[in-house]
């Protein structure tokens, strides 16, 4: 499984990979901090016709392009739309709006990383068994 995840926060994009990978470390992670350089790899992929994004795991919170105008993008190009996107955010109250905009799922970043584990890891299970 390809996975996406745009994410700025250091911390983060290591605890995320790191979680990813106990879970299944076949899984590829192929991390980007903005939306911009995302959309980019994702243009790149497609141009090149090579192996593509299974799910995009998505901060909020990001430079230059937040997570909900990263989202319009993807469910505006129909090479994109397709691919399952998880709001992935420290605030709560983005769930609905992730939603609305067509994400799948949301994983509210948590302290307690036992339990941000076994979210994450049912996430990924539900959108392996119902997409791909």
């Amino acid at each position: 499984m390809n996975i996406l995840y745009i994410e700025d926060n250091e911390g983060d994009k290591l605890l995320v990979r790191t979680i990813i990978k106990s879970i299944n470390p076949a899984y590829n992670v192929f991390i980007f901090p903005d939306g911009p350089s995302a959309l980019g790899f994702l243009n790149m992929m497609k141009s090149k016709e090579s192996s593509s994004i299974d799910i995009i795991l998505l901060d909020f919170g990001l430079p230059r392009m937040n997570g909900i105008d990263i989202l319009q993008v993807l469910q505006s190009d129909e090479s994109f739309s397709s691919i399952p996107v998880v709001g992935f955010s420290g605030s709560g109250p983005m769930r609905e709006e992730f939603k609305t905009m067509g994400a799948v799922a949301f994983i509210e970043k948590k302290v307690d990383l036992y339990e941000m584990e076994l979210e994450l890891r049912d996430v990924l299970s539900a959108i392996k068994s119902r997409y791909l």
